[in-house]
Formats: C-alpha cells, sequence, structure tokens
C-alpha cells in the first residue's frame, strides 16, 4: 500500500503545482475568463470519458501497466503543457491530461484487489490523504517556483512533469500487481432503475453533483478573481490554495470520523453546506490576501465536511448487492459537476462581474440546504427502519 500511497501523493503534487497557476498562463495567452473555465472543464471532460475505458482496461492487462501509462502521459501533457504556443495547444495538452487522469481509477482498483473488505476502507482513506498533502505541497512548491515579479510559468509546469515521473518509477519499481482482480459491478441500467426506486439516493447524489458544481466553479474563477479584486498573482494564489489543503487535511484527516460518529453524516452534509455558503459570500467582501484565509477556511472545511459524508451515507443507505454501482454513479454525477461548473462560473464571470461566480454559488447552495435537511431525515428514518427490522 506505501508505494501506491506515495505514487498517488507525488502524482497529486504535480497537479497541486499546476492548478493554481493555470489561470495566469492561459491570461499570458489571452485567454478570457470563459476560456480559462474551458480548460478546467476539458480536463474533467476527458477524465469522465476516459475513465471507465481505462477501468477495463485495468481488468484485462492488470493494474500496473496502467498506472504506468497514466503517470508517464499526464509527464507528457505536462512537457507539452509547458511548452505550449497557443491558446488551442493548451487546450489538447490539458485534454491529454484528463485522459491520463485514470490513475486514481486504477489505484482504487488496485486497493479492492489487494485488501479484505473490512480493510479496504482504510485503503481508499489512505488514497484521499495522498490527495490532501499533494494538495498542501504541490501548491507551495508551485508558489515558490513560479516567482512574483516576473511569473515563470514553465519552470513550476516542468516541475510537475518530474513529479509524474517519479509515481513512475515508484509504480515501476515497488508496486505489484495484483494475484487477482476485484469482479465489476452490474449493468448500468440495474443500477439506474434500483436509484430510481429510492428517492433519497436520488436526493443525495443531487447534492453532490451540486457540490462540485459550485465549489469546482468557484475553484476555477478564484485565481481571476483574486486578480481582478486584490491584484494577487500566481504566487499569492498558490499559498491560499495550499493553505485550502491544510484545513482539507486537517478535517478528513483527523476530524471527520469524529464528527460523523457524534452527529452522523446526514447532520455534517447539513453543516458542510452552510459553511460552504458563508465562505462563498466571504469571498467578495474580502479586501486582502490575509483576509482571504478566513472564506479559504470556510470553503475547504465545507467542502471536507460534504463530500466525504455524502460518500459515507451513501454506501450505508444502498443495498449491499448494487453498493459498488451506486458510489460509482456518485462519482459520474461529482465529474458532470466538474465539467459544467467551470463553465457556468466563467459565463457569470464574463456576464455578470468577477464577484458573481461567488454570489451565484451561493445563491445556489440555498435549495442545496434546504434539499440536504430533507435527505437528512429521510436518511435518520431509513437507519432506523433498517435497526427495528
Amino acid at each position: 500500500m506505501l508505494p501506491l500511497f506515495l505514487a498517488t501523493c507525488s502524482i497529486v503534487i504535480g497537479l497541486g503545482m499546476v492548478v493554481p497557476l493555470l489561470p495566469f498562463y492561459a491570461v499570458s495567452f489571452g485567454a478570457s475568463a470563459f476560456d480559462v473555465a474551458l480548460l478546467f472543464a476539458i480536463y474533467s471532460a476527458c477524465q469522465f470519458l476516459t475513465a471507465p475505458l481505462w477501468g477495463r482496461l485495468s481488468d484485462r492487462v492488470g493494474r500496473k501497466p496502467v498506472l504506468l501509462l497514466c503517470f508517464a502521459g499526464t509527464a507528457a501533457s505536462y512537457v507539452w503543457f509547458a511548452y505550449a504556443g497557443s491558446l488551442t495547444e493548451m487546450y489538447l495538452a490539458r485534454g491529454l491530461a484528463g485522459c491520463m487522469a485514470a490513475f486514481l481509477v486504477a489505484g482504487q482498483a488496485w486497493v479492492a484487489d489487494t485488501t479484505v473488505p473490512e480493510r479496504r476502507a482504510r485503503g481508499m482513506g489512505m488514497l484521499g490523504a495522498a490527495f490532501g498533502i499533494g494538495f498542501v505541497i504541490g501548491p507551495t512548491i508551485g508558489a515558490i517556483a513560479v516567482g512574483a515579479e516576473h511569473p515563470d510559468f514553465r519552470t513550476p509546469i516542468l516541475f510537475s512533469a518530474v513529479a509524474s515521473l517519479v509515481a513512475f518509477v515508484i509504480a515501476a519499481v515497488a508496486i505489484r500487481e495484483p494475484a487477482k482482480h476485484a469482479a465489476r459491478d452490474g449493468a448500468i441500467a440495474d443500477t439506474a432503475a434500483h436509484m430510481l426506486s429510492m428517492p433519497l439516493l436520488l436526493l443525495l447524489l443531487g447534492i453532490y453533483f451540486a457540490s462540485y458544481f459550485i465549489f469546482v466553479g468557484m475553484e476555477s474563477m478564484l485565481a481571476l478573481w483574486g486578480k481582478a479584486a486584490l491584484a494577487l498573482g500566481p504566487r499569492d494564489v498558490g499559498l491560499l490554495m495550499a493553505f485550502a489543503g491544510i484545513c482539507m487535511t486537517i478535517v478528513q484527516g483527523g476530524l471527520l470520523g469524529r464528527l460523523a460518529a457524534r452527529f452522523g453524516e446526514a447532520r455534517l452534509i447539513v453543516a458542510g453546506i452552510a459553511v460552504m455558503l458563508t465562505g462563498m459570500l466571504a469571498v467578495p467582501m474580502t479586501g486582502s490576501w490575509a483576509l482571504m484565509l478566513i472564506p479559504m477556511a470556510l470553503l475547504a472545511v465545507g467542502q471536507s465536511l460534504t463530500n466525504p459524508s455524502i460518500q459515507s451515507l451513501v454506501s450505508r443507505v444502498a443495498p449491499a448487492d448494487w453498493k459498488g454501482g451506486v458510489l460509482g454513479a456518485a462519482q459520474g454525477a461529482a465529474s458532470i459537476g466538474r465539467i459544467t461548473g467551470p463553465l457556468w462560473a466563467g459565463m457569470l464571470y464574463e456576464q455578470a462581474g468577477h464577484d458573481w461566480p461567488f454570489f451565484g454559488g451561493a445563491l445556489l447552495l440555498v435549495p442545496v440546504f434546504i434539499i440536504a435537511l430533507v435527505a437528512g431525515r429521510m436518511a435518520r428514518g431509513h437507519m432506523a427502519a433498517n435497526a427495528r427490522a
């Protein structure tokens, strides 16, 4: 498990170096806010379209070959991105990166193949921890490497390529191919039919979609907002994202389990949405980099409370024989949110003003909060009924 953790951490460090500076890099090519949003959306769209194909390929040829190919392909995409000569090349390079982003799918399958059911959650949690650590270290390194006075975008992007190659070496040397592959879930049509029979699951998946739609939309416009409202540069935004990564790591790594045991996932979802809504409203009211730490903490904590709690609650209320399919549907809902959210936020930024991706997100979170209250009441009733059965 340790080699997979280290490889995942390394490639996420590379991703964390690129994300904060990507909007500034695109603007240097004359990109508009919508163009920046499209760069985020293309990555997520290619990831969404290719992940099932990579999953099936890993069933046939093995987990390790897919991991190696994804790590090498990601490194190549960063080199292309660093030396892009036009906005079109940037789109193509980010599309290639999205196509190569199936390392998480193969990694989760590797964990499923190599762990017994009672230890599987711990293994998946280690992958989540790798993402948290990567998004602390990556933005910090990127912020230092990009510079302040005259931003050097190429150096941190090439560092990202090196981090991906480090992941490749770790996987090639230390990760072993599992002796057996876990069985895949049933047909998509069967899963959809089951979900339609449980309104609670549909509500939870709707909340999951909305959370990603709003959060990733905000994230895609944050750098441009910081530049327009506070004259922030790539280094400033990178350090803010590193701080948000620290907040996420603290919540998900140390607090979430104890909070869920005490209050239950349903209440944490409601609390997380309320905290995220407060953070969205707080961003446009911020007047300095230092004060931005407050809304960044609120947004990070809100997301860290909401999404893992939804995943856990979905796994608890879904029947055991189609739990995997429902969790897969949840990931699909999140992916669609990551694709459409930046486009929506980019249009708001251009048409209504730079504050409106945040005000718009807050407005959308109001009905999401009400739906979460209803879903929480239904979930508690569902689990109480199961306990009596």
